[in-house]
Formats: C-alpha cells, sequence, structure tokens
C-alpha cells in the first residue's frame, strides 16, 4: 500500500480516482471539497473545524444522509434547514414529534 506521510499536499487534485479504504489520520483538511463523491462506508471520527482559534464550520449541501448515524458529537448552533427529515430521530425521540410537541405549546 502506497504511503506518503509528513507531505504538503496543498491544492492537490484527485479526479476520476478509485481511493476506496484509503485513510487519513492527523492530516489538516482545512477548505477540503468533496463533489460528486460516494462515501458508502465512510467513517469520519475525532474531527474539528480547524486548528486552534481556526473555527471554520462545515457546509453539506444535497447530500444522501440517509441511514448515517451521529454520535457524541457537538452539534451546537447547527442549522438543518430544507432537509428530508422523515425518520431522524434525536436520542432515540422522533424528530416529527418533537416538531409536533413545539407546534402544539407554540402554536
Amino acid at each position: 500500500m502506497p504511503a506518503s506521510a509528513n507531505a504538503n499536499l496543498q491544492r492537490l487534485l484527485v479526479a476520476n480516482c478509485n481511493v476506496s479504504d484509503a485513510t487519513f489520520g492527523n492530516a489538516r483538511l482545512d477548505g477540503l471539497a468533496l463533489h460528486h463523491v460516494s462515501l458508502g462506508g465512510a467513517r469520519i471520527d475525532h474531527c474539528n473545524q480547524g486548528w486552534t482559534g481556526e473555527r471554520r464550520p462545515l457546509s453539506i449541501h444535497a447530500s444522501d444522509l440517509g441511514g448515517s448515524r451521529i454520535v457524541d458529537c457537538n452539534l451546537r448552533n447547527v442549522h438543518i434547514d430544507g432537509c428530508d427529515t422523515t425518520g431522524l430521530t434525536i436520542d432515540g425521540v422522533p424528530l416529527a414529534d418533537l416538531q409536533a410537541a413545539y407546534r402544539a405549546r407554540h402554536g
């Protein structure tokens, strides 16, 4: 398996390539753009939004995340807009139930 360690690959373009089962560890991927990619079975573990003091929020647009799990993550101030949330649960509680309870209380 080819490996690269301690390399500067800034502005690397990888197109029309099979990179299945690749692993990135201890890597700075700030500004990474993934367009029209298959991420089936991908794992994203212990990630942050930039090096100390450089937080840059992530953006996920027009992506199929159906059946995915988000566990033990900081979701403070996350905005979910215009998404199909059918079957979405938060700590085991269906979002639809939470929305119904909110509407009943706040009209």
